[in-house]
């Protein structure tokens, strides 16, 4: 091993490469960085609320009336308390903000590097590959200034107070890290088969804290949208696309194999949702039940054992990204240690680094079986890892999630969905359409298309019937006069009955929250 000024040298191309990074996204729109800027800026202006801050198109026009006409981005994905966390970067501009942002996130990655490293005695060549294998990770988070960084630098920095028995010092780094991204629910679930208590008091006190604290600050509507209308969906891989293959998670491969939709999968090879929901549920309960009996073999390190819930959580996640990747590195730090078997070690690394860095893009045009290439390898690390540690399936743990996740899953799998409503459009020309008029027999639709800005179309279209209130809105389902029209859990707005006896409004059926467009259904 070299000395601490050594360790220095050998962190350099990894520094220099993200200081060309964060060069490079200066150029570059602020992307979902955005979304943490405004929702904290509107937050300090009084305007964060469900309204504004959960509609994607109330939230879009409140950015382009602060004069940022080139955006289209979504609050969806974040929880209340993110507003809190992101004050102190509201005070520049949002693209002088975004290259801070970075540069703190860089900093405090490298550091927690650093001391990772040195806390494992991990040889100093591996300084010199993290570039390579977590290239993308790397590239992604500084581009979007997205802030895995440093969700990356809370987990390992709380794992090793952890491993010095300083059991607050860990939870004030993982409870925040809790709120901020639901993902590193993992560091309950590695302490509770672990039998940690005190370490789970500590962690739970902590995140109630935290929760407590943006109840106050936040407001507890706003929590209660994001609770019970927006999380449930986002859980449901409903971001902004419910079909992509973008994603590369389990869920979004077992719908597209077993959930029609007219426009985003109209062929799948199977048109059985109940199957889908039954399928995904199984194979959470099996990863599951697997990664908490690692954590109950005693023969494993608690670095491995930590390891194997990262990958576990990234499978069954159903919103998959290129950010959260760098949470590899993790299990990384793991494989690094093997000794005596480099064989083994270069083919993890190897395998790591395919997950990372491969262009899943490019296998979009093949069916929807083979276009999961990142899934696959990491369900193949996963697999593979089981049979290294020598770890059997514990039933009784097997049995608890199966009770767990079979209860609450039987309001999905008792629901149909006998929606007979369909696309009003029958291409996917509109990436959110939020407005429409019907004048003199004139269609005109006002829609956003990526980050180009309001745009709006006008066609030849029927004539409603005459206005009234017998047709309205009421907790997202549509009335007209005392007969309930629709039964479905999307968000609609603005429903008007036409002439031939059709209703036409908006929905953000099968699409991501708030990412409407138009839907129509006979009525008479």
């Amino acid at each position: 091993m070299l000395n601490t000024k050594d360790r220095y040298i050998y962190l350099l191309p990894l520094c220099c490469l993200m200081i060309i990074f964060i060069l490079k996204s200066a150029n570059r729109p602020a992307d979902d960085y955005a979304g943490y800027y405004f929702g904290s800026r509107f937050f300090l202006e009084g305007l964060f609320n469900a309204p504004t801050i959960y509609e994607t198109y109330a939230f879009n026009h409140k950015i382009f009336a602060e004069g940022y006409n080139n955006l289209l981005v979504s609050y969806t994905p974040f929880p209340p308390i993110t507003s809190l966390f992101f004050i102190p970067f509201t005070w520049f501009d949002l693209y002088t903000s975004k290259i801070i942002f970075n540069c703190l996130s860089s900093f405090v990655f490298l550091f927690s590097l650093l001391r990772i490293m040195k806390f494992l005695n991990i040889p100093n060549w591996v300084y010199m590959i993290i570039p390579l294998v977590f290239l993308i990770p790397i590239r992604n988070n500084i581009y979007f200034g997205q802030a895995y960084l440093i969700l990356f630098s809370m987990m390992i920095e709380g794992f090793i107070f952890y491993k010095k028995g300083r059991y607050f010092y860990a939870s004030l780094l993982w409870g925040p890290a809790i709120v901020l991204k639901i993902f590193p629910l993992i560091c309950l679930f590695f302490l509770l088969f672990k039998k940690e208590w005190r370490q789970m008091l500590y962690l739970a006190g902590v995140t109630c804290g935290l929760l407590v604290s943006s109840f106050y600050f936040n407001g507890l509507d706003v929590w209660k949208t994001y609770m019970f209308e927006i999380f449930p969906r986002v859980s449901n891989g409903e971001l902004n696309d419910a079909f992509t293959p973008q994603f590369q998670s389990m869920f979004m491969f077992l719908k597209n194999i077993f959930v029609a939709d007219e426009l985003q999968n109209p062929f799948p090879p199977f048109d059985n949702p109940q199957l889908f929901i039954l399928l995904n549920l199984c194979f959470k309960i099996i990863v599951l039940s697997f990664c908490a009996s690692v954590s109950l073999n005693k023969r494993i390190e608690d670095l491995e054992k930590f390891g194997i819930w990262v990958i576990g959580s990234i499978l069954i996640s159903p919103n998959g990204s290129t950010y959260s990747l760098i949470l590899l590195m993790i299990p990384f730090f793991g494989f690094c240690r093997i000794e005596k078997n480099n064989s083994l070690k270069g083919f993890l690394i190897l395998i790591l680094l395919l997950i990372s860095n491969l262009q899943v893009n490019a296998f979009f045009s093949l069916p929807a079986v083979f276009q999961f290439p990142r899934l696959i390898l990491t369900l193949g690390l996963f697999i593979f890892l089981i049979y290294l540690y020598s770890t059997s399936l514990n039933y009784k743990v097997l049995l608890g999630f199966s009770l767990l996740f079979v209860i609450a899953s039987i309001p999905a799998l008792q629901k149909k969905d006998n929606d007979n409503s369909t696309y009003f459009f029958h291409k996917n020309n509109y990436t959110l359409i939020y407005d429409y008029i019907i004048k003199d027999n004139k269609l005109a639709v006002f829609y956003y298309n990526d980050d180009k800005g309001a745009k709006s179309d006008t066609l030849n279209f029927e004539q409603p019937i005459k206005q009234d209130e017998n047709i309205y809105l009421k907790n997202h389902q549509i009335y007209w006069r005392d007969d309930q029209l629709t039964d479905t859990d999307d968000r609609k707005m603005k429903p008007v009955l036409l002439s031939s006896g059709r209703l036409l409004y908006l929905s953000d059926k099968n699409r991501g929250v708030g990412f409407y467009t138009l839907r129509t259904k006979k009525i008479f």
